[in-house]
């Protein structure tokens, strides 16, 4: 028999959780309500590593990072992007060299990662 210890479980709500900021000060929560409105695609896939599109469904438009890392976890691209659009390209200023990569978009209100391979 296997016993597992998960303070964050709730048995009532069902719910795993996360604990409050503790200590004296004000504190905001942050969150997104509608997360079936939350898309991120990388086209062409695979690319052949001079360009990739990014389309995009998002409820808001908010100043964004999108990072590009490599296998080993290294950041080969970031671009800042001033309320990034549904249809952005990221064009690179050298071509990325065969392998699988990660992108990332983030921001102060959500994570987006996608996987994407260069030819």
């Amino acid at each position: 028999m296997k016993i597992f210890n998960t303070p964050d479980f709730d048995p009532v709500t069902g719910i795993y959780g996360s604990e409050l900021p503790q200590g004296v000060g004000e504190f905001e929560v942050k969150s997104i309500d509608h997360r079936e409105e939350l898309k991120l695609s990388v086209f062409p896939n695979p690319s052949i590593g001079n360009e990739i599109n990014l389309r995009l469904s998002l409820p808001v438009e908010l100043n964004s990072l999108v990072e590009i890392r490599g296998v080993n976890g290294g950041v080969v691209y970031q671009k800042e992007f001033q309320n990034i659009k549904e249809m952005s390209t990221l064009t690179f200023p050298e071509a990325l060299s065969s392998g699988v990569y990660v992108l990332q978009l983030k921001n102060s209100q959500i994570l987006l990662t996608k996987r994407f391979i260069v030819r």
